[in-house]
């Protein structure tokens, strides 16, 4: 895959990601697969709606930086990095998002809950970022993932696949929303 075309997608789908509110300041983190076990990811600290290809660095699977500015967290990226094991070649491409619908229904639920169930989509897994067994065991489940305090984990054989999974959580999350806030005016009435 060219490079060029690759750190301007990434730079695209933050741009889109922030105008859709999915992302706010420097918050998430965007990666797709460059070559074998490298990979682009949007840079810590850097607002996502004005990233430029060159601000992308390059990361190795651990998360070290092989190109570029910028270390990235070993915490933030290790959701990814499992995500790209889990996914072998399939999975070449992550999305960690805060969608606020997504994170409202989150906060409803009970705290012990593992699953959030939302119209029109298998149910999400809720894991810790922290548990390793738990996200690897989710992952192979699904590459969508709920992330107790950090987001929503959404992994495509693609940019565009991952970025398609993400907005189609958060359409479903305002749909529930909806259909919750609807369910309320009438037993009001």
């Amino acid at each position: 895959m060219d490079e060029t075309r690759l750190r301007n997608e990434v730079c695209q789908a933050a741009h889109q990601l922030w105008e859709r509110g999915l992302l706010i300041a420097d918050d998430g983190l965007i990666s797709v697969q460059l070559h074998r076990r490298s990979y682009l990811v949007t840079p810590p600290g850097k607002r996502r709606a004005s990233l430029k290809a060159g601000d992308l660095p390059c990361v190795d699977l651990g998360g070290q930086t092989l190109e570029g500015d910028g270390e990235i967290d070993p915490t933030s990226w290790k959701p990814h990095r499992m995500a790209h094991q889990v996914g072998e070649d399939r999975l070449q491409a992550t999305v960690l998002a805060v969608p606020p619908k997504t994170l409202t229904l989150l906060h409803m639920l009970d705290p012990e809950a593992d699953q959030l169930e939302l119209p029109g989509l298998n149910p999400l897994w809720i894991v810790s970022p922290r548990h390793d067994v738990s996200l690897r065991k989710a992952l192979r489940r699904m590459p969508v993932v709920v992330l107790r305090g950090m987001g929503v984990l959404t992994a495509g054989e693609d940019l565009p696949a991952a970025l398609n999974a993400m907005e189609r959580v958060e359409h479903a999350a305002t749909i529930q929303l909806s259909l919750l806030n609807d369910g309320q005016a009438h037993a009001s009435v």
